[in-house]
């Protein structure tokens, strides 16, 4: 099942740890995947994200925190202050986020 991402917000770890930010994110264009495996003595979670901005937020460019909503009203939680997410933005015509 397909889950639509209602709202993305972001902590900036390196200046802002704590404070939440929304993300200016276009309605309907976020994909979010998630797959686990085993891997040695632990877990490997491997996380695909990507969305399109209206504008670039400061801060959301350094490592951060993710908190992503869905439409269900489920969240997942993409980067911690030990294994900070990173994105990467590029500007195709419109701003487009993925980690």
């Amino acid at each position: 099942m397909k889950k639509i991402i209602s709202r993305i917000l972001f902590s900036d770890l390196d200046n802002t740890p704590g404070i939440w930010y929304n993300v200016p994110m276009i309605p309907a264009s976020g994909t979010f995947s998630s797959e686990s495996e085993k891997k040695g003595p632990g877990r490997l979670r491997t996380v695909k994200l990507s969305f399109k901005l209206y504008e670039k937020p400061e801060g959301i460019d350094r490592n951060i925190s993710l908190v992503v909503e869905f439409d269900d009203g489920s969240r997942e939680i993409v980067g911690t202050n030990d294994i900070p997410a990173a994105l990467t933005i590029t500007d195709k015509g419109c701003l487009e986020a993925s980690c």
